[in-house]
């Protein structure tokens, strides 16, 4: 094969590096341009298209001396048909009432004003006297107010990669131009997956873990909608595809060069989702124990360590500067992570010396670690199966979700307890997706290949599998999710945090079952393991139909926008309307708009004073003041009806439930 020339399943993999690239060139030129107001079409498209053009080169030199394989058609063609379904059942979440909703209003928000920060100028809203009303906000889930009524502004709520990502889909097609990058993002992660299982068992097998993933219901929710999740997962699977041709490249320059690449595609997935420090934790305590052991490809495990650890530390900087209101929210469990990434980079190089030394001391101790790190294995998996028998996870009283969690549970008939978690049910919540036998037979196959991957280092004299690399990784953040999944527990809200723990289920299931397949196993396993596999994608299918979620929401907003007349001011009345609309008024509408504090809301006798001193501040201000409410006498202005997910607690969502869009306007 010419060195110029990667084809077949190379060239995949070229496709799905270079797109990550892309991906992660966007974040940086995010945090940098929106942080100064320059987020503009006519400079980031032609940046873009320069963008483009590195990728691909820097991908191609990556892979430039891959062997020649066969164009894995089986595995494009299923990509190909899952990609226009997640197209074709695409969510249309408009309004903020979760992530998709803020991150697409925060990307609208960058894409017309060029700027991360929202600035808001008192004299549209009437005057600073308005801001000094009693009971009154800019703020909104997702939007937070910052700085004082003589300079108010709005800083989103979400780290500033996704917002970028996506405005660069809102400039080419408005929402469904969104929509389309994220399960655009998702079909490139499937890709790289599938060519990475055929390149080891063949590509009808690649073709099966793709179709098996892609159709299981948690990546088919995350695929429909403007979620963080699809760009975390396709920079962490390109990052993990070029550590492992590092890693192989027999050329120690090319191996630095794709060591490189990967560190700083597995360090940008910070910028996208800031819950990615965890596996920077992880591939940072791994690569640095590979810097002391593998002596071969020291240099590639260092440059690959280094260029991760300075993305990354400037990624979370980047961070800082965007979204400090949104850090300071959740610092209870970014410091723990930050904690751990810093210790797993002091801890790598010592465990590695630990190893070195116990390595040394002969055959019989060379011979325990491989049962070592399989029964490590076995014990942890254990014990998260087991935690239902044992555990009844819970967080503080006061913690984000309780609240609604006790509605949920008063509205299935469940003992009211807010503060539950569910977590000690995880593993359950896999085999909703994927079915028992996948779990089971993925379990020990991460027993068996822990420790036959950790047997074939020791006899390679120090040269470690770069799949044992991937396989930790990918079992660590795994545990550490199933573990403590860290979101509000109903579903298929609490499925997006598993997307990792189930990559990992399917990869393992299905080189169990190739190795099942060629080997002398009694037919009856395979069928069970087949008819899992069947059962999944059953399921999956029967859950996508009825995807299309929230169907007419745009519909409903380009409504009320119609309704505005010059110089309104808006004023989000009620709870619902204070929790949808205040941004999409601001952002989609362009008008200035406001909302009602909870406490006031709250209170008719206050809620009735703000709203008349508003009327007049507003007034005295040259405006009108218009109250957006989602409740009230007569018909409402606007009203679009249409269907939602199916929210559940202790059980798979079946389906989707009826979701009414109803406005009120009134002066």
């Amino acid at each position: 094969m010419s060195a110029q020339t990667p084809s077949g399943a190379c060239r995949v993999e070229v496709v799905v590096i270079a797109s990550a690239a892309v991906t992660a060139a966007v974040g940086v030129l995010g945090a940098l341009l929106a942080g100064v107001g320059w987020w503009l079409p006519g400079l980031v498209w032609p940046l873009v298209a320069l963008m483009v053009l590195l990728a691909v080169v820097a991908a191609r030199r990556a892979m430039a001396r891959q062997p020649r394989q066969d164009v894995p058609w089986a595995l494009l063609v299923v990509v190909l048909i899952l990609t226009t379904w997640y197209a074709a059942t695409a969510a249309e979440q408009v309004l903020p009432r979760r992530d998709a909703g803020s991150n697409l209003q925060a990307a609208i928000a960058l894409s017309t004003g060029g700027s991360r920060v929202i600035r808001v100028d008192p004299s549209e809203l009437g005057g600073a006297a308005v801001l000094a009303v009693p009971g009154v906000t800019l703020e909104s889930p997702g939007f937070y107010q910052v700085s004082g009524p003589s300079g108010p502004a709005i800083e989103p709520q979400f780290v500033v990669g996704v917002a970028s990502i996506l405005s660069l889909g809102w400039w080419a097609g408005g929402t469904t131009g969104a929509t389309l990058l994220a399960a655009l993002a998702v079909s490139l992660a499937l890709l790289g997956i599938g060519a990475a299982i055929g390149r080891l068992r063949g590509p009808i097998w690649g073709a099966v873990a793709a179709a098996v993933l892609g159709i299981a219901y948690p990546m088919a929710y995350v695929a429909r909608s403007t979620f963080s999740e699809p760009f975390a997962l396709l920079l962490l699977v390109a990052g993990a595809l070029s550590m492992e041709l590092a890693l192989r490249e027999s050329s120690r320059r090319l191996g630095v060069w794709a060591g490189a690449l990967a560190g700083a595609l597995i360090a940008s997935g910070v910028l996208v989702r800031i819950d990615t420090l965890r596996e920077l934790a992880l591939f940072s305590l791994v690569l640095g124990m590979a810097g002391v052991l593998d002596r071969a490809r020291r240099t590639v495990a260092l440059a690959t360590l280094a260029a991760m650890t300075v993305v990354g530390g400037l990624a979370y900087l980047a961070n800082r500067w965007h979204s400090p209101r949104y850090l300071a929210l959740i610092e209870s469990s970014v410091t723990p992570a930050l904690g751990f990434w810093l210790g797993a980079l002091l801890a790598g190089p010592l465990l590695g010396l630990a190893l070195r030394w116990g390595i040394a001391r002969g055959q019989r101790v060379q011979a325990a670690i491989p049962l070592l790190a399989s029964g490590l294995t076995a014990l942890v998996l254990i014990l998260l199966a087991s935690r239902p028998l044992w555990l009844v996870a819970r967080q503080g009283p006061q913690a984000f979700g309780t609240a609604y969690v006790a509605s949920m549970q008063a509205a299935e008939g469940l003992s009211v307890d807010g503060a539950r978690t569910y977590a000690e049910n995880t593993i359950g919540w896999l085999t909703w997706a994927l079915g028992l036998p996948a779990v089971a037979v993925a379990a020990v196959v991460a027993v068996l290949a822990v420790g036959r991957l950790v047997r074939t280092w020791l006899e390679r004299d120090d040269a470690i599998p770069p799949g044992l690399i991937i396989l930790v990784v990918a079992l660590g953040s795994s545990v550490f999710t199933l573990w403590r999944p860290g979101i509000t527990p109903d579903h298929p809200w609490a499925d997006r945090r598993l997307i990792i723990p189930i990559v990992l289920v399917v990869v393992l299931a299905v080189l169990g079952a190739s190795a099942l397949a060629r080997g002398t196993t009694p037919v009856v396993v395979v069928r069970i393991l087949v008819a899992s596999f069947v059962g999944c994608a059953l399921w999956g299918v029967a859950t996508m139909i009825p995807g299309r979620v929230e169907t007419g929401s745009a519909e409903a907003v380009q409504q009320v926008c119609a309704q505005l007349a010059p110089g309104d001011v808006v004023i989000a009345a009620d709870d619902r309307a204070a929790n949808e609309w205040p941004q999409v008024i601001r952002g989609t509408c362009g008008h200035p708009a406001l909302a009602l504090t909870e406490p006031t809301r709250k209170d008719p006798t206050a809620r009735s004073a703000a709203m008349a001193a508003l009327r007049e501040a507003v007034a005295r201000g040259g405006h009108r003041a218009v109250f957006l409410s989602t409740q009230g006498p007569g018909e409402p202005a606007v009203r679009v009806v249409t269907r939602q997910h199916a929210n559940t607690l202790t059980k798979p969502p079946r389906g989707t439930i009826r979701l009414a869009f109803e406005v009120w306007l009134s002066p």
